[in-house]
């Protein structure tokens, strides 16, 4: 399971750190370095749980049912539940991303 350090980071230290790992996707231009960068960087079960995410919104946005996108991709309903939330936020940035795919 995931774990998160219980020391905060000061704000200005989470900004620079999160500044450096979003430009690290963006700047990464090619799929198989990227995927190779996936590899390294992120465990099999991170990448398998923010792909199914990502999937689960996808999904969503093409109206599929609770029940196809559980079946289809083997996720709980509490997952597909805050997935939905999220993409209902006016603000969502995962909403902005499904629309650019």
């Amino acid at each position: 399971m995931t774990q998160v350090s219980r020391f905060l980071l000061k704000p200005e230290i989470w900004k620079k750190i999160f500044e450096l790992f979003s430009d690290t996707f963006l700047r990464i231009k090619d799929r198989q370095k990227l995927n190779n960068f996936f590899d390294n960087f992120f465990s099999p079960t991170e990448k398998v749980m923010l792909a199914k995410r990502l999937a689960v919104a996808v999904l969503l946005a093409k109206e599929n049912d609770y029940q196809t996108i559980k079946n289809t991709l083997r996720v709980t309903s509490g997952t597909i539940s805050k997935v939905s939330l999220l993409m209902k936020n006016k603000n969502s940035g995962l909403k902005t991303a499904v629309e650019y795919i």
